[in-house]
């Protein structure tokens, strides 16, 4: 029997709509042993009244105190020996799991990462971006903290849920968070990366990485973590803080325009 999989969705005050297609494409995927997990991190109202009852989906709720606490929760949770994230308002694409099983599995990796396509809030792709095989371990996390466009978003992300334990789960943090985790496990369990589309990223107004007391938190957290991956290579430190500087200044002018952009480039900025 192939290996038990957990989709991981945490959810806060989610639209239906996001909600239901995410889970609908988690229960569509062709791999058998798979359970869908939804962490409601205290919507009001519960989640679960616009779910529809399925024998592989397990609904909790908890108090609400944040993503890396409604993380923490469901990686406890989850019974899957691989979990495979999925963001509340993102879909996976067919085959999703079972390709990044067979990945992790050949790679006996501590997590494996794929591409993905964009989409609108309307669920139109009008995009795909294919990341790098990542070679080391410097240039996989320079790539993550110095890169304006972070190169593994958390929905393209399986683990090897053990490996997450080894490390001691998701770091409380109020941004970073779940890069601080790929970080860890990739140091002490190895990656691989699938070469191909394993989920749809949705951009929309509403995402919370376009919230300017997220961007601060991030930013903040960004600057720690490179301080502390690269504390024994000034000049490296220098390099990445002066790509943040810069990348950072230029979105906050972006947004502060009103002329109308394209809305690739207003999506590519937004993240």
């Amino acid at each position: 029997m192939n290996p038990p999989v957990t989709v991981l969705i945490t959810a806060y005050n989610t639209p239906p709509k996001f909600l239901g297609e995410a889970v609908n494409s988690a229960l569509s995927q062709d791999y058998e042993n798979l359970e869908v997990l939804i962490v409601d991190d205290g919507s009001n109202p519960r989640l679960d009244m616009h779910l529809d009852y399925h024998p592989k989906l397990r609904y909790i709720y908890m108090e609400h105190k944040g993503l890396p606490h409604s993380y923490i929760r469901g990686m406890r949770e989850a019974k899957g020996k691989y979990v495979a994230i999925l963001d509340h308002d993102d879909t996976l694409t067919e085959g999703s799991i079972s390709k990044r099983v067979e990945a992790i599995t050949k790679a006996n990796a501590g997590l494996v990462y794929g591409d993905i396509n964009y989409m609108n809030g309307n669920s139109r792709v009008y995009s795909t971006r294919k990341f790098p095989d990542y070679k080391t371990f410097d240039e996989l996390v320079e790539a993550i903290i110095g890169s304006p466009l972070a190169p593994l978003k958390h929905s393209g992300v399986m683990f090897d849920r053990q490996a997450v334990v080894r490390v001691g789960n998701y770091p409380v943090l109020p941004a970073h968070f779940d890069h601080e985790l790929i970080i860890s496990v990739a140091e002490k369990n190895g990656w691989t990366h699938l070469p191909e589309v394993v989920f749809n990223y949705r951009t929309h107004r509403n995402n919370v990485t376009s919230d300017y007391q997220h961007r601060l938190a991030d930013f903040s957290c960004r600057w720690q973590s490179i301080d502390r991956h690269f504390r024994h290579d000034w000049k490296k430190r220098v390099i990445l803080k002066a790509k943040m500087i810069f990348w950072d200044t230029a979105k906050l002018i972006y947004h502060a325009m009103s002329v109308k952009k394209p809305q690739f480039v207003l999506d590519m900025l937004s993240k």
